[in-house]
């Protein structure tokens, strides 16, 4: 399966302007929430930032990847957000963070998780990714960057 397979142009938003991270997650969570009917974006959000009290999930070259098991969704889901001024986390290279991939799956059904994990460190790192994110003008862009990327999800780890 190809990392880019699993986004959904409305789970993508190219133009956040949040300058903390919980707000950040918040604006990503409300891109869930508007297709997951009751979905607790306060209880996904407390999930979210408890997991990142534990370490940073800014992995450096300008990516985050947020990230939390919780029953709020049925299936592995991701949303990406784009912020192009950039944010000041704790990062392995000290540089800005621009793109934010926040990946939610649930409890009992941890299918992938950690290979998607995987498959976005992958990514970040291909060198001209952040560029190519940061000028795409739309989701659909962003998702074409992924497509041509052409990462896989391992079947296991």
């Amino acid at each position: 399966m190809k990392l880019a397979a699993l986004l959904n142009p409305e789970l993508v938003k190219v133009d956040i302007k949040a300058t903390l991270l919980a707000d950040i997650i918040k604006e990503l969570l409300e891109l869930i929430s508007a297709r997951t009917p009751g979905f607790d974006k306060n209880e996904v959000l407390s999930a979210v930032l408890a997991r990142e009290t534990l370490s940073s999930t800014a992995i450096g070259n300008g990516f985050a990847i947020p990230h939390a098991r919780t029953d709020e969704i049925d299936d592995l889901t991701i949303a990406v957000g784009i912020c192009e001024r950039g944010l000041k986390l704790k990062t392995p290279d000290k540089k800005a963070v621009h793109v934010f991939i926040l990946i939610l799956t649930p409890v009992s059904v941890p299918r992938y998780f950690l290979q998607t994990l995987s498959a976005v460190a992958k990514f970040a790192k291909i060198p001209d990714a952040l560029s190519k994110l940061l000028k795409a003008a739309d989701s659909n862009e962003v998702i074409e960057v992924f497509f041509d990327a052409n990462i896989d999800i391992a079947p296991q780890l």
